[in-house]
């Protein structure tokens, strides 16, 4: 009788699972950038925003797998900065994330080292807490970690030392960072998308999600995407941006209105001037007359007349203009 084969994450299959997690993360983030109501205007893979990297000291972003800005729909004004570390154990899913595994793996060291230079290159986006260093696992995160975290304020760091050998004591000696430098850092810190899903999880998730939005069955569109954020990860990719119109492009669109759901061009109108024709349009789609024409010159009010017989039919009904 053959034994079921036990998964081998040792080694190179154990960071191949650990890229497709940071693939498909990076996804679900594309379908974020689709959505103008996100705020998110660009998407940095391996790396931290192109204007940030110049002349920026060498290994300033290399815990950096992903950046997203936050800001105005023409890309003019960044309002929010996340820079995020990506990781993803298949082996040991349920272990908690503490000071020390995050020491061993340089994540708390390097996450520092780019915040202060995020920080130092947008001193308002800092002042307003507007920059976030996130770390996004399937793995949760130890509760005397989050506690250190919550009581770490910048009153709090000035109201009494550091007590020696707690968990914000540890923090404070791998970030690197000391005083109020450290607790904006602690403040910084964004475990929120810690015990997240799977990697196959995850993978339902996107092609889920790409499916509602084109209408069809999401494998091969996904695929194309893939690949292309796959190769943003490439030494020559360095500093490429993903936007809207490159995640259209992977998909096949060229233009936003060709996703599901389809923005409606039609104003809203306020209150509408009644008019006989529509309570004559109402009477005959109650009598069932489903094939009517309205039919005029552009500008004289087709789109008024039909706005204004929704509420004169039947509780339940629905229509779509």
């Amino acid at each position: 009788m053959n034994r079921p084969s036990v998964p081998d994450y040792r080694g190179p299959r154990g960071a191949a699972a650990g890229y497709r997690y940071q693939e498909l993360w990076t996804f679900m983030q594309c379908m974020a950038l689709l959505d103008p109501a996100s705020g998110l205007q660009r998407i940095i893979v391996d790396g931290l925003l192109p204007e940030d990297e110049r002349d920026a000291p060498r290994g300033s972003s290399d815990a950096v797998d992903c950046t997203l800005a936050y800001g105005d729909e023409e890309g003019q004004r960044i309002d929010r900065i996340e820079i995020v570390q990506i990781k993803c154990s298949e082996a040991k899913p349920r272990a908690p994330h503490t000071v020390a595994s995050l020491k061993r793996d340089g994540t708390i060291a390097g996450l520092a080292k780019s915040f202060e230079l995020v920080a130092e290159r947008h001193p308002a986006l800092a002042t307003r807490d507007c920059i976030k260093a996130r770390l996004v696992s399937n793995r949760p995160v130890h509760p005397k970690l989050l506690a250190a975290l919550r009581s770490s304020t910048l009153a709090a760091v000035r109201a009494a030392p550091v007590e020696a050998g707690s968990e914000y004591s540890a923090l404070q000696v791998e970030s690197g960072l000391s005083g109020e430098a450290c607790a904006r850092f602690a403040s910084a810190l964004d475990f929120s998308g810690c015990s997240g899903q799977s990697r196959f999880e995850l993978r339902g998730s996107a092609l889920s999600h790409l499916s509602g939005m084109i209408g069809q069955e999401a494998g091969q569109s996904a695929l194309g995407l893939l690949h292309y954020i796959q190769s943003l990860s490439l030494p020559e990719s360095k500093g490429r941006e993903l936007r809207r119109h490159d995640v259209l492009a992977q998909l096949g669109f060229s233009d936003p209105t060709g996703l599901f759901p389809c923005p409606c061009p039609a104003r809203h109108l306020g209150q509408i001037v009644e008019r006989r024709v529509m309570s004559d349009l109402a009477a005959k789609l109650l009598r069932r007359e489903n094939k009517i024409c309205v039919h005029g010159e552009a500008g004289i009010g087709k789109t008024t007349i039909l706005s204004g017989i929704g509420h004169r039919l039947p509780l339940g009904s629905a229509y779509v203009l």
